[in-house]
């Protein structure tokens, strides 16, 4: 336990070193809570600053499981850096599981930052059942796309091919959702489409809407994306 403490500290001094990941995980999230506020009146509206601080959380839930466990296990593989996981005094699983702990532990800072400065300017408090909701769906979130991120970045073998396909997936799922404006008001119909898709049901239980319907599908989808994983990584090991 101790060492795997240890593999968690220096993943995340070493996550603190690479100035994109603090910037798109902690300062970009933030800055996006500011402006999106400021422009469409968190203070008149309190309902819009916990419908923006989720929907900000679910979209940074996606880039981080897409980008920051999908891509960077795959990358691993490609270079053929699990040979040196190996002499480590942990298994590969561990610094597995200490890349999704860290990568979890900035989205919690994250996390704080907004909800500090969504009391600071606005007098807005998250209750204890909101804070419950919120908890259960950034699991849930994490879960399902870093599975999808491995499944999509194992589809192809070149690292380039599956980058433009995991950007391609990520954008089409932030703007198919309702991260940041209310879809399901705007445009029904593109919503049900939407409704297929992941963002959207772990939006729904970040802000408990919906929740048996989105729990049981991101369940299905999280067994589904790891098998799609297994046998793709098998695939992949074999043409090796």
């Amino acid at each position: 336990m101790k060492t795997f403490t240890a593999t968690i500290y220096y993943r995340l001094v070493t996550d603190f070193r690479v100035s994109q990941a603090v910037f798109f995980t902690l300062v970009f999230p933030v800055f996006l809570f500011l402006i999106f506020s400021m422009i469409w009146g968190g203070a008149e509206d309190p309902a819009y600053v916990s419908f923006l601080i989720t929907g900000i959380l679910g979209a940074t839930l996606a880039s981080e499981g897409m980008f920051a466990i999908g891509e960077v296990v795959k990358e691993y593989y490609e270079y053929n850096m699990i040979r040196y996981f190996r002499v480590l005094p942990t298994s590969t699983v561990s610094h597995f599981a200490s890349l999704a702990v860290s990568r979890s532990l900035f989205i919690v800072m994250m996390a704080l930052l907004m909800f500090a400065l969504a009391f600071v300017l606005y007098g807005y408090t998250f209750t204890l059942s909101e804070l419950a909701y919120i908890g259960l769906g950034s699991v849930v979130g994490m879960l399902c796309f870093a599975a999808l991120g491995l499944v999509l970045s194992f589809s192809n073998i070149r690292v380039r091919v599956s980058n433009g396909l995991l950007n391609f997936i990520f954008f089409l799922l932030i703007f198919l959702s309702n991260a940041y404006y209310p879809l399901r008001e705007v445009n029904p119909s593109l919503n049900r489409i939407a409704d297929l898709l992941p963002l959207n049901h772990v939006l729904n239980v970040i802000r408990g809407e919906f929740l048996t319907v989105s729990l049981i599908y991101c369940g299905v989808s999280i067994v589904v994306y790891f098998a799609l994983f297994r046998y793709l990584f098998h695939h992949y090991q074999l043409k090796r």
